[in-house]
């Protein structure tokens, strides 16, 4: 245990007035030395100022291409649910069109021109083909289905 409190020097509270007195002794010259020392470290911080403003910028102008990108993404997005709605409307128009076909050919009652359909009337006994109107004195009406 004395080995150990050998190694350990003794705290002297006159440590710092005495490195004090000898900077005051020193002269303007230690002064001098502080301030170049100031000077040096205030460069180095306005060296790392300036190094991180170059690197704020930086990421500034790749959160700016990131977000053009990304207005890119959702334009692209956009233009890829429309087509997309597009071809269901298509198909739903489609689907829509065979299935008033069907309603027409299965009640017989309701007139419309589609490209392609013959359907006869069964109540008047008459053939219909496209673009051909029933004659004025028949009772069909056209509907919409």
């Amino acid at each position: 245990m004395g080995k150990h409190d050998a190694k350990q020097p003794k705290l002297n509270f006159d440590h710092k007035r005495s490195t004090r007195q000898g900077e005051l002794e020193q002269g303007p010259q230690a002064a001098e030395g502080r301030d170049l020392a100031a000077d040096d470290q205030g460069e180095d911080l306005r060296t790392l100022m300036l190094e991180m403003r170059s690197s704020l910028r930086n990421i500034d102008t790749k959160l700016d291409n990131l977000t053009s990108q990304l207005d890119s993404v959702k334009t692209q997005v956009a233009i890829h649910e429309t087509r997309k709605q597009m071809r269901i409307n298509a198909l739903r128009k489609s689907f829509y069109f065979e299935l008033s076909i069907f309603c027409v050919m299965d009640t017989a009652v309701n007139w419309r021109t589609f490209i392609g359909l013959d359907y006869t009337n069964s109540k008047e006994k008459q053939t219909y083909h496209v673009g051909e109107k029933p004659q004025a004195s028949s009772s069909i009406q056209s509907k919409t289905i």
